[in-house]
């Protein structure tokens, strides 16, 4: 509870003016203890916003290092793949499962570059590249067999 004394409303005059002042001081006991100890309440905030911060820190990193080590072992594997991957040129003789590109349809010409996968099916480049390296899907779209072999343990 607070008390106001008599004392505390004044009236002065200035300018020919009354000016009305009002001087408020809560007089109870307690109140340096009060502000002492809000003082300290402060740094247990300080303490809890620090702590949170380098949670959200080892959060970011720890994040930052798992999407490079995705992002080296796609590489990996997208240059396994092209390693892999049989380029030639179309000539009737060739020992693949058709003569026809199963992704957009069009029939080999004689002469004309070609990828061959190890399961002898055969694409355009621009066709099976797209579906290797973008989508990173490594089975063949035609047979869906596995393109990586022992590498697909590590995905």
């Amino acid at each position: 509870m607070v008390y106001i004394s008599e004392t505390d409303f004044g009236m002065s005059k200035q300018d020919g003016y009354l000016k009305f002042s009002k001087k408020f001081e809560p007089n109870f006991p307690g109140l340096e203890t009060i502000f002492i100890n809000y003082k300290y309440i402060n740094y247990y905030y300080l303490v809890a916003a620090i702590l949170a911060g380098l949670t959200i820190l080892i959060y970011i990193v720890s994040m930052c290092i798992v999407i490079y080590k995705i992002f080296k072992l796609k590489m990996q594997c997208n240059l396994f793949i092209c390693k892999n991957l049989h380029k030639t040129r179309y000539h009737e003789g060739l020992d693949i499962w058709s003569h026809r590109c199963t992704i957009c349809m069009k029939r080999f010409m004689l002469k004309e570059k070609i990828e061959v996968l190890s399961c002898k099916h055969a694409y355009h480049g621009r066709c099976i590249n797209p579906w290797f390296y973008t989508y990173h899907n490594y089975n063949c779209p035609t047979c869906n067999e596995d393109m990586l072999g022992d590498m697909q343990d590590l995905i």
